[in-house]
């Protein structure tokens, strides 16, 4: 749904970060004719399970905004993660699931990690450290 009160606060959010709702359904609530408020939603630009009956509410108190779903901000694949005072100082993993470090000047896979986008909302992060071993 679409996040009212950003502009009275001024949390803007950028074009290509809007969220869509892609699964709604209003349907016999005859009680909307009455509201005086405006029903705003952001609804994909294809696709989506949209069941709205117009009719529940006032003449253009339903607005539905078509946009595209999000975009990465920042693309899936392996990185570093450095500390912005010394770039040289690098965040690590040894392996286990909670032991974080900072190590300095190194480019081994303690420090390497994947990023991936998951659309909508956030990303999976994983310590590229651990080794997999496959039997052929």
């Amino acid at each position: 749904m679409y996040y009212e009160n950003r502009n009275k606060t001024g949390e803007g959010i950028d074009a290509n970060q809007e969220f869509t709702s892609t699964s709604i359904t209003i349907t016999g609530n005859t009680g909307l004719q009455n509201w005086a408020k405006i029903c705003q939603l952001n609804v994909p630009n294809s696709g989506g399970s949209i069941n709205i009956q117009d009719s529940q509410f006032t003449n253009g108190k339903i607005i539905r905004n078509s946009i595209n779903e999000p975009v990465a901000l920042r693309n899936s694949g392996i990185y570093q993660m450095v500390n912005p005072g010394n770039i040289n100082r690098k965040l690590a993993s040894n392996g286990n699931n909670f032991s974080l470090a900072t190590k300095e000047n190194t480019n081994d896979n303690s420090v390497k990690w994947q990023i991936t986008w998951v659309p909508p909302y956030y990303y999976h992060i994983k310590s590229s450290y651990k080794k997999i071993f496959r039997n052929s």
